[in-house]
């Protein structure tokens, strides 16, 4: 894990604050190369932090109240929201794996979890959205190569700054 250029923003939802807390105080969250950037302790407050912090990842419990992690998945995602989700939950209720897949959930734990199972899960987004940002930089790297080939030598500059 160590080594990435960029840190990952974790926004981590949670009715119970003993949960919550521990998740943010007990992960060793710079070894991950994440930084928490807020908390909600539920799907309302949780889609007002998302909208505030614009995280990476959004941790969260699905059964809450006011409004349920997956109802709360589904808003942001409406709005535009690309953030990866790991939900925690200690119902194995396969209707919320099933929502959670289609809202396109990075993970599914079941509570209690086991030590090191969360950061495996967020070391699997993370190696996901790394290869992702490889590909779209060598698309880039593609692009700019075939617009240089295109506008020859002299413009090598311009589209550089372009592409920049």
């Amino acid at each position: 894990m160590k080594g990435s250029v960029f840190l990952l923003k974790v926004l981590v939802v949670d009715d119970e604050a003993f949960v919550r807390r521990g998740i943010v105080m007990e992960t060793d969250w710079a070894a991950l190369d994440c930084m928490v950037v807020g908390e909600a302790d539920n799907g309302r407050s949780g889609v007002a932090a998302a909208k505030k912090y614009e995280p990476d990842l959004i941790i969260s419990d699905i059964r809450m109240p006011q409004m349920d992690g997956i109802e709360m998945l589904r808003c942001l995602r409406e709005e535009g929201c690309r953030a990866a989700v790991i939900f925690l939950t200690a119902y194995s209720d396969f209707s919320y794996a099933q929502s959670a897949i289609k809202l396109l959930a990075s993970d599914y734990l079941l509570k209690p979890f086991e030590d090191g199972e969360l950061e495996a899960a967020v070391g699997r987004v993370k190696e996901r959205m790394d290869l992702a940002r490889k590909e779209r930089e060598t698309e880039r790297e593609q692009k700019l190569s075939l617009s240089m080939l295109r506008a020859g030598e002299k413009s090598k500059y311009v589209a550089e700054a372009i592409a920049y």
